[in-house]
């Protein structure tokens, strides 16, 4: 069933009910119920409930709920719950609780698998791969990999690999290893 506004039709094997306003379709063979302002759809497999304002939609075989104002989305796999305003995550595999104003998601190994983190507010660069750290709030730049750190406020800039540092406000610049 067609609600009106639907403008895009998709190949074949389609089974679902829009709502006003949807203009985005997936592949093949998804069941899903979309609400309104859903925009953005995912490849093939995937089942979901998607609230309003939910734009960005995963690849294949995610199983989630998201709350308004939830953008971006991973790869496969994830579980999670999301809160107001998260918009970028991870690849597969993460289990974490994000906070409001979270914006940045790592790259390989962290974002992947089995990592566990509760970031705060504001937080907003993340690191590589294997860091184990708490953020305050404000803090932009993020290190390569193996980092262990405490930031203050306005701690901008960061080193390469294997430095262990507490940053004061204002600070940066920062060499490339083994400084402290």
């Amino acid at each position: 069933m067609w609600g009106e506004g639907d403008e895009g039709r998709e190949r074949r094997g389609e089974r679902e009910a829009w709502g006003e306003g949807d203009e985005g379709r997936g592949r093949r063979g998804e069941r899903e119920t979309r609400g309104e302002g859903d925009e953005g759809r995912g490849r093939r497999g995937e089942r979901e409930t998607r609230g309003e304002g939910g734009e960005g939609r995963g690849r294949r075989g995610e199983r989630e709920t998201r709350g308004e104002g939830d953008e971006g989305r991973g790869r496969c796999g994830e579980r999670e719950t999301w809160g107001e305003g998260d918009v970028k995550r991870g690849r597969r595999g993460e289990r974490e609780t994000r906070g409001e104003g979270d914006e940045g998601r790592g790259r390989r190994g962290r974002g992947r698998r089995g990592e566990r983190e509760t970031w705060g507010e504001g937080d907003e660069g993340r690191g590589r791969r294997g860091e184990r750290e708490t953020r305050g709030e404000g803090d932009v730049g993020r290190g390569r990999r193996g980092e262990r750190e405490t930031r203050g406020e306005g701690d901008e800039g960061r080193g390469r690999r294997g430095e262990r540092e507490t940053r004061g406000e204002g600070d940066k610049g920062r060499g490339r290893r083994g400084e402290k």
